[in-house]
């Protein structure tokens, strides 16, 4: 289970985890107050935080929903205020650096193993407007969500396809203009 998502919108790009742990800024944090925070384009960076406690037998995953951001950056403090993980990607690193290979941001958060509550925080950046939709569950969970979405948007795709065809066969038939616009 994910608690209270906050924000901090930081206008220098070179502030790091080390600054960000800091009381002074840890003040600067405001409550997130929407389901999925969003921001005009901006040359900003932006901090998330929120905390995640294993409740659960399995291992816990964040998914991104978002394919255009430029930098991504996963820092997992544990209890006792060390840092445990740290996952760097976004459009602007290489695939690699992703930990599944789609095109939207899977990280694994907390295992199974784990205990305690752990303190994730999230560098975001972007050249288009900002959408962090974030989501916390399972693997299993979050994958077949996504898969769902993409099967939705297949399916558009192929009604697209179909119709585009449907078109240029009554275009070969009838020869009218109209069905080739």
């Amino acid at each position: 289970e994910a608690s209270d998502v906050l924000i901090l919108k930081g206008d220098d790009r070179t502030l790091g985890l080390e600054e960000i742990l800091q009381s002074e800024i840890q003040d600067q944090f405001e409550p997130c107050d929407k389901k999925i925070f969003t921001a005009i384009v901006s040359r900003n960076v932006f901090w998330v935080k929120f905390k995640v406690n294993q409740t659960i037998s399995e291992d816990i995953w964040l998914h991104i929903e978002s394919a255009h951001l430029r930098e991504l950056d996963l820092y997992l403090i544990d209890p006792s205020g060390e840092l445990v993980d740290e996952l760097h990607t976004g459009v602007a690193r290489d695939l690699e650096s992703k930990a599944v290979d789609l095109n939207t941001f899977f990280f694994p958060l907390q295992r199974r193993d784990q205990e305690g509550e752990h303190t994730c925080y999230i560098r975001a950046t972007s050249l288009m407007s900002l959408e962090l939709p974030l989501r916390v569950g399972t693997f299993e969970e979050l994958s077949s969500q996504n898969f769902f979405a993409q099967g939705l948007a297949m399916a558009f795709l192929g009604l697209m396809l179909m119709m585009i065809l449907y078109n240029g066969f009554l275009y070969g038939l009838i020869k009218e203009k109209i069905y080739f616009l």
